[in-house]
């Protein structure tokens, strides 16, 4: 506890140093953000740099530390959703291959890592461990499909300052509150990081970019599928319920595109938190009904007032009443 509080300090007082030098990080890189008027609406030429904080911090941790959940498997993982992020910022890669290249290192890495195949899931309604293993290796595809799902649906919240990050250190709490186990320290080191840049991204000083959401999609990923592997096994439902908001938002803009003959990765302001967030003089009741969407299936999930799978689908329910009665308005 005493290793991680003065790694907690030190990495702050870094990501503090690096926040500051954003402007100068990202004009290097090439990687500053500028309003279009179109979906930037920010007033200024902005450093997305969140990633990279983020990124630095995991690399010392992981020289330093001497947790054996910081081994080489989680730096390669990281890495390559960082990059593909960074690339992306950097460059506006095309969809197919921010589509195709994560398939591909997938199979890579299940080969070089052959423990991170979900195998096994516990599943509230049947109350019992489901082995997936030898579904005509069916464990492959659900441990692909959660990766990819994971990640588009937290990239696609990061529409606003302070979403992205704000609901990852809700997920990352929410876990650590959950389990009790050596790969907690990969959320608590990096938590620090995520206020600090949380701070700057209200301010309008920094962005997260896609170098930071994907890289947060892939720690969760990792963190999750790790965790059900070796130590709790955390209900579908759960998991479900906690991600459920990203996820319905991302199947609802896919449906709606391809129905309009559109690119279902397309960029637009369909999103949820773009149909909520029009009035400014409102922005701060906004921006808490949003949230308070956000986290309530969760919550309701760990007091269990009902079961789970009756949960998920009010809840379905109640997402489609909201997000008619928010066009209407």
């Amino acid at each position: 506890m005493k290793y991680l509080l003065i790694n907690s300090i030190i990495f702050s007082f870094a990501a503090i140093l690096l926040s500051k030098i954003s402007k100068n990080i990202a004009t290097k890189l090439g990687i500053l953000d500028y309003p279009d008027k179109i979906r930037k609406f920010h007033t200024t030429a902005t450093p997305q740099t969140g990633g990279i904080i983020i990124y630095i911090i995991i690399i010392i941790n992981f020289f330093f530390s001497k947790n054996p959940s910081f081994d080489l498997f989680y730096i390669l993982w990281v890495t390559f959703f960082f990059i593909l992020g960074f690339l992306d910022d950097k460059y506006k890669i095309k969809w197919k291959i921010k589509f195709i290249f994560p398939i591909i290192f997938f199979f890579i890495y299940i080969n070089i890592n052959k423990n991170f195949l979900i195998n096994e899931i516990y599943i509230d309604a049947f109350e019992r461990i489901v082995n997936i293993k030898n579904i005509y290796n069916f464990n492959i595809f659900f441990t692909l499909l959660c990766v990819l799902l994971l990640l588009n649906s937290i990239n696609m919240i990061d529409g606003h300052n302070g979403i992205c990050s704000v609901y990852s250190i809700y997920c990352f709490f929410y876990l650590l509150l959950l389990n009790n186990n050596s790969l907690n320290e990969i959320l608590l080191i990096i938590l620090p990081t995520l206020f600090i840049i949380t701070y700057f991204n209200l301010n309008n000083k920094i962005f997260l970019g896609n170098s930071g959401s994907f890289l947060l999609s892939g720690i969760l990923s990792y963190y999750l599928i790790m965790n059900n592997n070796y130590y709790q096994k955390i209900s579908v439902e759960k998991i479900f319920l906690l991600l459920i908001i990203p996820g319905l938002d991302m199947l609802r803009l896919f449906i709606t595109r391809i129905k309009n003959h559109k690119n279902p990765f397309s960029a637009d302001r369909n999103h949820l938190h773009h149909l909520l967030f029009k009035n400014n003089k409102k922005y701060i009741q906004e921006y808490s009904f949003y949230f308070l969407i956000l986290i309530t299936p969760s919550i309701l999930s760990s007091i269990e007032i009902v079961k789970n799978y009756y949960l998920i689908i009010l809840l379905i329910i109640l997402y489609f009443i909201i997000i008619k009665k928010i066009k209407k308005l």
